[in-house]
């Protein structure tokens, strides 16, 4: 499979940030550990920690597959693929980003 250059620079940007909120997750951690619950299975901010931590968790390994996974494609600088681009569209100048290569709307 293959990403843009632009895409692999966001993944490693958003696995950058996943690290980040990990590790403040492990503030929540604490803070459920030191705050008694008058039942052990009465504990909804670890759970609710718990939860967070898998979504978290998820993203960061879905993110590390499409690391190891794909190659970064070259668009060359000829090439509009990868690119912003400014269009006419009903009468309207329309920025769009050219994520393939076809569109209806060629030449435009």
């Amino acid at each position: 499979m293959e990403i843009l250059q632009e895409d692999k620079e966001l993944v490693v940007e958003r696995l950058e940030e996943l690290k980040l909120e990990l590790r403040e997750l492990a503030a929540e951690f604490r803070q459920t550990l030191t705050e008694s619950s008058e039942t052990w299975h009465d504990n909804s901010p670890w759970d609710n920690a718990k939860a967070k931590e898998a979504v978290l968790l998820s993203e960061q390994e879905k993110l590390q597959h499409i690391l190891r996974n794909h190659r970064v494609i070259e668009t060359g600088n000829n090439n509009p693929i990868g690119k912003n681009h400014e269009i006419e569209f009903n009468g309207n100048m329309v920025k769009i980003f050219l994520a393939g290569d076809f569109s209806m709307r060629t030449g435009q």
